[in-house]
């Protein structure tokens, strides 16, 4: 979680609430942004931190770019579904996911 302070370095919109640099194992939620949009939007903060985290991660376990049209990994919060609790993501990156995560066991002969 980043202060406002902190996310300064980085190159991002005043409405980006959460970003994973491709290539690195972090994601990062901006939790002041969180807080003041799900005040403005009537959603609890801890709702909506848990959609953002949940995106974040979807991009360390997905392809770059994977961002979708619908759902957790859409580019802009679907803030009515958020408010719902029916944000997921998409079937196609369930399994694509799994697929990544499936580690081969390795037999050593040593």
């Amino acid at each position: 979680m980043l202060s406002q302070d902190m996310a300064q370095p980085f190159d991002m919109s005043d409405e980006t609430v959460g970003f994973a640099i491709p290539g690195s194992q972090a994601a990062n939620v901006i939790y002041e942004r969180i807080r003041q949009i799900a005040r403005r939007r009537h959603v609890a903060s801890g709702l909506l931190l848990g959609y953002v985290i949940a995106h974040e991660l979807g991009h360390l376990l997905l392809p770059a770019h994977s961002h979708s049209s619908s759902g957790l990994m859409r580019p802009d919060l679907d803030m009515e579904r958020a408010a719902t609790k029916k944000l997921r993501l998409t079937a196609d990156q369930i399994a694509l996911i799994q697929e990544r995560l499936t580690v081969q066991q390795v037999v050593s002969t040593h």
